[in-house]
């Protein structure tokens, strides 16, 4: 039996007891990384956990920084997912794509997700700091709008359609 397949059969033999313990999975996760301990996902080990776990562990991927762990996991989860939670993953996996600096994929993905939730905040905001980052600032303006309208309470859109602006004027000067 390789390796891999013990540790992730021991991670999930273990998990319980940790949390028996006070230590969350996600700790436990990002203290083995820390400690290089993480050992690459195969279709098989995925296999192994439920949709929900598998969730929580790109989650605490992207937050101990692990992004091709968590791109991994994530399309993993999207062949596996119903359209509402395919929304919330295609927000996770889009901002992978932006961080990467691959910002093709992160447009389409984002655009996957406005399709799939055509009402959340996330989406468009994600999408507007793409197309800025891209240089397509008209483009960018009206999502960004879009996302100030779904959202008005979230003041991040505005700052950067400000910041879209001023872009806009220093270059015209």
């Amino acid at each position: 039996m390789p390796l891999i397949v013990i540790w992730h059969f021991c991670w999930k033999k273990l998990a319980p007891l940790l949390g028996k313990l006070g230590i969350s999975t996600k700790q436990a996760w990002v203290r083995q990384r820390k400690r290089g301990q993480f050992a690459h996902y195969t279709k098989e080990t995925l296999d192994q956990y439920s949709l929900e776990e598998l969730y929580q562990i790109a989650k605490a991927a992207l937050a101990a920084t692990e992004y091709r762990t968590a791109e991994h996991i994530l399309i993993y989860l999207l062949a596996h997912q119903d359209s509402r939670s395919k929304a919330d993953l295609c927000q996770l996996l889009g901002e992978i794509y932006h961080h990467y600096g691959n910002l093709n994929k992160a447009k389409i993905i984002c655009q996957q997700g406005i399709k799939l939730h055509p009402h959340y905040y996330g989406h468009y905001y994600l999408l507007g700091k793409v197309l800025n980052d891209s240089h397509e600032y008209s483009a960018a303006l009206t999502i960004l709008q879009k996302a100030s309208q779904i959202d008005p309470h979230q003041t991040e859109a505005d700052l950067l359609v400000e910041q879209i602006y001023q872009k806009q004027k220093r270059s015209k000067k």
